[in-house]
């Protein structure tokens, strides 16, 4: 009987080991590859590497934009709580449940405290759970010295049911203490004094605002996966439904009702995922601490009335967020703090300095056009959420199969390289946005296992090198735009003198500020069929663009935000008719619906009855200018003449040409919102059943706007019958060309050669409409005036003043256009003398054979 009982037993003996071999050889051969992984994992470390975004630079080599190499002073939470004597002592009263002060006080009070920890016997210790017990025999060991293996193995005997207290067992442990704190005191003083006036005695304020922002974020994240489990949605598609206003608040009621809360889900949703409501605002005026203490709270409600959904979570966010999340704490430090944490670093816990690359505008000049860069809104990184939320999953997977695999590879490089992330500046207006793509360039990465397989020396697995951002290149030229800015504010500081002296009779608006111009100068390169010149006032400073942004997009008049050459996003007082300057367009489309219109006489007795409805039209000059031709008509800007031609011609000549030669539709300058809205032209239907729109539209007023660059590309065509490109952007992978003008309507020599003329009377003829702005002869200057009537809320507002044109006569090189904005002058009285006052200065660099000694005024 005896026998049989032992037999038994011995089979029973080894199935047991059968079972137990089995499982250690499913563990250490079957599953060894991932169990080797998940114990990697636990000690990886991965340290960005950044690129460089590629250089904005113009025609002349300057740069408007680079990224330049500085170092910023980051900080993380969970190493300064390991290693520092405030952050352990913080961490280990959390644990025993003790309402634990802040991390500053726990080092004001670090003695009292030290003291009351060492009193610690191994039966208060038992009270704990595993984890807060394991985590806290961590902190005691490192705050009291308690790390070589002798002495860790006597610490495990205290806990075994020691008699005596923590301090009683181990007696040089208060001393070591005392030492380490006077150690840190002494650190955190000195770079206290190196971070400047504002830091002294504030460096463990500033990281308790920093614990408790950490803290606020672990509790609101806790609490979206915890809905997310009790709704049965995915924390990203919790995320999409906190965003949309209407589905949030569906989701806070279902919440409520799911937990047992009390109160309105309206601030359930706020604590969840605060917006622009009233319930979010009355939480972010709360203070900090206050608004910690509240989702505590929400947490610990939440716990008791849905564990199922909480298990893990709490934990599970804190390890993340302490572990990976890593916050600003100073920018730009000097290179003195730079040396000292390189050579010291360890001296120093949870201070990091991270090499970054800092976006850097060395010069002033077009800042509409060069753009700026700045951190992600939140909609920016909907894919880095959705991605890293499943890059999470595939992570926690104990065993992922190929496919899995797979994914977690590419998902892992493209977070850690591509993807937009939320500390990762971008484009958000002019060229840095519309060329993101060429710009931006590929984020390295280095990650290590922390310790190596020695246990001492960092083990690297995982090296990708940062790829720079190219390079775009644009064909404006600072030297003419710095000449352009400063004839426009000479012209308009001496335009009141000159107006008494040249034009004694006008009467110049008491709306005129000759301190504040808005004037938009597009210059055209018709040889090399580029833009060298944009340039637009009022002048707008970087500075002012990142402090007042909110001022300046708010202002209806004047606002520097707005680049005048492209005349885009303009209030109704600034709409950029035209005026006078498109009337060559429309001599051109008569001469080429009837050549015989050159010599048609017509006549203006300065007033005009223009349909049998009694509206009547005015031209300038009050008399009128009698029996006129096309010649005259140009070169003294006769509005009656071109209304009379616009009506016997009839619209489709007009429309047609305009519509061939771009107008009403996108230049194709990169940058489009710059002009968005300045380039419309009226349709035909519309301008065939009103003849008074047409004939207003002859003249360039209502049924058409256009920029300076649009007009300038207006007189290129005169000059070349070729329409020029409006872009801007020399090289830069993936830049866009102009939009494709199609067929561009070619004007005939003899047709060019008496436009040409009339125009060029306009400049050089005694009673034509620049004459008095006396351009040398030399420049052969072809060009037309234009003034522009504009209204807001139905009343006339000061006109607009333009010159438009090309130079030299026989040699076409450039063409050019300029526009003053509510003025109350003509183009002859201001605009023309901007362009005198700029060729003075910038001819020796556009065409020295041109050059001339000739005083301006």
């Amino acid at each position: 009987m005896n026998n049989k009982r032992l037999g038994h037993l011995a089979i029973g003996f080894v199935f047991l080991v059968c079972v137990m071999v089995a499982r250690l050889f499913q563990l250490q051969v079957i599953e060894g590859d991932e169990w080797q992984r998940q114990a990697r994992s636990s000690r990886l470390d991965k340290d960005t590497i950044p690129f460089k975004r590629g250089r904005i630079t113009s025609a002349d080599g300057k740069i408007f934009a680079e990224d330049d190499s500085a170092y910023d002073l980051y900080f993380r939470y969970r190493d300064f709580r390991r290693n520092h004597p405030a952050g352990q002592i913080h961490a280990a009263l959390v644990l025993l449940s003790v309402d634990a002060p802040g991390v500053e006080q726990c080092m004001v009070d670090a003695q009292v405290w030290a003291r009351q920890l060492l009193q610690l016997e191994p039966p208060r210790l038992a009270d704990l759970s595993g984890q807060a017990r394991n985590d806290l025999n961590y902190y005691l060991r490192g705050m009291f010295g308690i790390v070589s293996s002798e002495q860790r193995e006597d610490y495990f005997d205290w806990l075994d049911g020691s008699d005596l207290n923590l301090g009683e067992y181990f007696p040089q442990a208060e001393s070591y203490f005392l030492q380490q704190l006077k150690f840190y005191q002494v650190r955190i003083t000195a770079l206290e004094t190196m971070l400047g006036s504002g830091w002294h005695q504030h460096m463990l304020l500033k990281i308790e605002t920093r614990r408790q922002q950490l803290q606020l974020m672990v509790l609101q994240r806790a609490l979206q996966d915890t809905a997310a489990r009790s709704l049965q949605y995915s924390p990203s598609e919790l995320r999409g439904k906190l965003r949309d206003k209407e589905s949030r608040l569906n989701a806070a009621h279902l919440l409520h009702q799911h937990w047992q809360l009390d109160g309105r889900a309206e601030y359930l949703a706020a604590m969840l995922s605060p917006i622009d409501d009233n319930a979010s605002e009355q939480l972010r005026q709360q203070e900090l601490s206050q608004q910690v203490e509240l989702l505590s709270s929400l947490w610990q409600q939440v716990e008791l009335a849905a564990p199922q959904d909480t298990a893990g979570i709490l934990r599970d966010q804190q390890y993340r967020v302490h572990r990976f999340r890593v916050i600003g704490f100073s920018k730009d430090v000097d290179y003195q703090i730079v040396d000292l944490l390189a050579q010291q670093g360890d001296d120093y816990p949870g201070l990091y300095l991270q090499k970054i690359t800092r976006r850097n505008y060395p010069t002033e000049l077009s800042p509409q056009i060069v753009g700026m860069v700045r951190l992600p809104h939140e909609r920016d990184l909907f894919e880095y959420r959705v991605l890293n939320d499943r890059f999470r999953q595939l992570r926690k997977l104990f065993y992922r199969n190929v496919e899995d695999e797979a994914e977690y590879r590419q998902l892992r490089h493209r977070l850690w390289s591509a993807t937009l992330r939320p500390d990762e500046t971008r484009g958000i207006s002019g060229v840095e946005n519309s060329f993101e793509q060429v710009l931006r360039g590929v984020r390295g990465y280095l990650q290590v296992l922390e310790g190596g397989e020695d246990g001492k020396v960092p083990l690297e697995l995982l090296y990708s090198s940062p790829l720079n951002g190219n390079d775009v290149v644009l064909s404006l030229d600072t030297k003419l735009i710095e000449q352009a800015e400063q004839s426009i504010a000479k012209v308009y500081r001496n335009t009141r003198q000159r107006m008494r002296e040249d034009f004694p009779s006008a009467d110049l608006s008491s709306k005129f500020d000759a301190l504040q111009p808005k004037v938009g100068f597009a210059l055209i390169d018709l040889k090399s069929d580029q833009v060298p010149m944009l340039a637009t006032a009022p002048h707008l400073a970087r500075q002012q663009l990142r402090q007042d942004y909110q001022q300046l997009i708010a202002l209806k008049d004047a606002s520097p935000l707005r680049h005048r050459a492209l005349a885009g996003n303009y209030w109704p007082q600034e709409t950029p008719y035209p005026g006078s300057t498109f009337k060559p367009l429309v001599a051109a489309a008569a001469l080429m619906f009837d050549s015989s219109l050159w010599n048609k006489v017509y006549r203006c007795e300065g007033v005009f009855k223009a349909n049998d409805n009694g509206v009547n039209l005015h031209c300038d000059s009050r008399y009128g200018h009698q029996a006129i031709t096309m010649r005259d008509a140009l070169k003294k800007s006769c509005n009656i003449y071109f209304y009379k031609l616009a009506r016997d011609i009839g619209p489709q000549p007009i429309y047609s040409l305009a519509s061939s030669l771009g107008f009403g539709q996108p230049t194709g300058f990169e940058v489009a919102y710059l002009e968005k809205g300045a380039n419309y032209l009226v349709d035909l239907e519309t301008l065939s059943n009103n003849s008074l729109r047409l004939m207003r539209t002859a003249i360039g007023q209502v049924g058409v706007h256009a920029s300076p660059l649009q007009m300038a590309r207006l007189y290129g065509w005169l000059a070349t019958s070729t329409l020029p490109s409006a872009s801007i952007v020399l090289e830069g992978a993936g830049a866009s060309p102009a939009l494709d003008s199609g067929e561009v309507p070619v004007l005939s020599n003899n047709y060019r050669t008496k436009i040409v003329d009339a125009l060029s009377a306009v400049n050089y003829e005694l009673g034509g409409t620049a004459y008095k702005t006396q351009f040398p002869s030399q420049w052969q200057i072809v060009g037309k005036t234009g003034t522009s009537q504009v209204s807001s809320g139905g009343k006339l507002q000061p006109t607009h003043a333009w010159f438009t044109g090309y130079f030299p006569a026989d040699n076409p090189h450039y063409s050019f256009a300029i526009m003053c904005e509510n003025t109350g002058l003509h183009g002859g009285q201001i605009a023309s003398f901007i362009l005198k006052e700029f060729l003075q200065r910038a001819m020796p660099q556009l065409a020295p054979e041109l050059v001339v000694q000739s005083n301006v005024r």
